[in-house]
């Protein structure tokens, strides 16, 4: 087995939050883009981004991946988030 496959099995199998699948594709692209790097990260370079979590890598990584898989919706003014007229008015945005 791979670094890959038994880190992916303590964070996910295990509930062990110290433990970041680094090598994954996620990641590796994440980091490439969080860091502008131009290309995709290196397993190591996955390492050092998030060692400054420890002992918590592996949760701060799936929050990562979390937050940038999450859709955009033209800001908090954005179509389909207009200010309401109403009892909801002091919402800038309302959850659809």
């Amino acid at each position: 087995m791979g670094s890959w496959t038994l880190e992916k099995l303590a964070l996910e199998g295990q509930g062990r939050d110290d433990k970041l699948p680094a090598g994954d594709l996620d990641y590796l692209k994440l980091v490439g883009r969080a860091a502008c790097l131009g290309r995709r990260a290196t397993e190591s370079e996955v390492r050092d981004f998030f060692a400054p979590y420890a002992p918590y890598e592996g949760l701060a990584g799936t929050y990562a991946l979390s937050a940038a898989h999450w859709p955009v919706r033209g800001g908090l003014t954005g179509p389909g988030n207009r200010r309401r007229s109403g009892s909801g008015a002091s919402r800038a945005w309302a959850p659809r």
